[in-house]
């Protein structure tokens, strides 16, 4: 992997220019992948953030400036795809309001519900049961449905 030094992630815009270095390098107009080659990298930057969190517990790494420099790269549209996996990471800053704010954002992002409603089921934050409702009636890729579906039925067992 080390496509970043996990030492560095804390300092301000630093995973925001590792995402643009390979945007920049990778980007291709022609590209017609289902997973373009930039969204590819920049989602391996924030497998590698995951894979160290959970590999060596570096709970340490977990600061509001980390929360804030993934937020700012999750905000960045032209990453399309590669900001899934930064998305993965949101569960782990369940201190952060602006995480709750990011993720009813990303309700609307077609690219990205998906994980966003898995986070807040692991966070069991149930305030948006009526809109993954209308997206899951509307969802016809079945992964994206399940991942709804699990959210309503987490919000039924936690309303007792």
């Amino acid at each position: 992997m080390d496509r970043i030094n996990i030492n560095k992630i804390q300092e301000k815009d630093y995973l925001y220019n590792s995402c643009n270095l390979y945007y920049d390098k990778y980007f291709n107009s022609d590209d017609k992948g289902q997973l373009k080659s930039f969204e590819r990298e920049i989602w391996m930057i924030g497998s590698e953030i995951i894979d160290n969190i959970r590999r060596k517990k570096k709970k340490r790494i977990l600061t509001d400036t980390l929360s804030e420099e993934l937020l700012k790269v999750i905000k960045e549209d032209k990453f399309g795809r590669g900001r899934e996996s930064f998305v993965m990471l949101l569960h782990y800053f369940k201190n952060n309001p602006n995480i709750d704010t990011c993720l009813a954002t990303l309700l609307d992002d077609e690219q990205l519900y998906a994980f966003a409603i898995d986070e807040l089921t692991i966070l069991k934050n149930f305030k948006y049961v009526d809109k993954v409702q209308k997206i899951l009636s509307e969802e016809k890729v079945p992964w994206r449905r399940k991942v709804a579906e699990r959210y309503i039925k987490k919000s039924l067992n936690n309303a007792f």
